[in-house]
């Protein structure tokens, strides 16, 4: 942004906008497209089951513009991921 003719410098970029397309905005492939922030949360299993309703409601309304014969597949989200497991999760799976 130097050497701009008008002389202009953009501010700082306020917290909330600066978020929105971060953790909350952007869909992640490896979480079944969706926002971290819903996995966190876990809002993204009811946002699963709402995905496959929408997706059999369309169906139903306009077959047309379905290919197949089964509803397109939700993607399954992961397991956990630890970097340093607390020792008592490690203890209840070993039992």
């Amino acid at each position: 942004l130097r050497g701009r003719p008008d002389g202009f410098r953009p501010g700082p970029v306020p917290a909330g906008l600066r978020d929105r397309h971060g953790c909350r905005g952007h869909q992640h492939s490896g979480i079944g497209f969706h926002t971290p922030a819903n996995v966190h949360y876990g809002h993204a299993t009811d946002i699963a089951k709402e995905r496959s309703a929408t997706l059999a409601a369309a169906r139903t309304k306009h077959p047309e513009r379905f290919t197949t014969a089964t509803d397109p597949k939700i993607l399954a989200l992961p397991g956990p991921a630890w970097i340093n497991q607390p020792k008592e999760i490690t203890e209840q799976l070993a039992a």
